[in-house]
């Protein structure tokens, strides 16, 4: 094994990080983040990298970090999607028998059939 073995696993996990991302396999990234924290540890306790391993390192790095983040933002806008298709939105208003206004808030969500 080579002293810079680090580096291909640590870009392979890297690989794998993306590809669950991807792929919406949220579950396989606690896994992952582990083998790559153990990775990092591994490279601090090797020799340096050169540079062009370095420059390497930080694009896929980058590249890595800008899915997570994209993967964050869509699971936010998902989640306050659902909020506000389940929320209801505005409350609906109507006129009453009475010819005053009424506000339904849609807290009652039962269906309601009718014969």
């Amino acid at each position: 094994m080579t002293e810079h073995d680090w580096l291909s696993a640590l870009e392979q996990a890297l690989g794998e990080q993306d590809a669950a991302l991807l792929s919406g396999a949220f579950d396989a990234l606690g896994p992952l983040a582990e083998r790559l924290a153990h990775l990092a540890e591994r490279g601090r306790a090797a020799p340096p990298p050169t540079q062009a391993q370095l420059l390497h390192l930080r694009a896929r790095a980058a590249r890595s970090a800008d899915l997570v983040t994209a993967a964050r933002n869509g699971v936010a806008a998902a989640r306050a999607r659902a909020a506000a298709v389940l929320g209801g939105g505005a409350p609906l208003r109507t006129y009453g028998a009475d010819g005053h206004l009424v506000a339904h808030d849609g807290g009652d969500r039962r269906l309601e059939r009718r014969a």
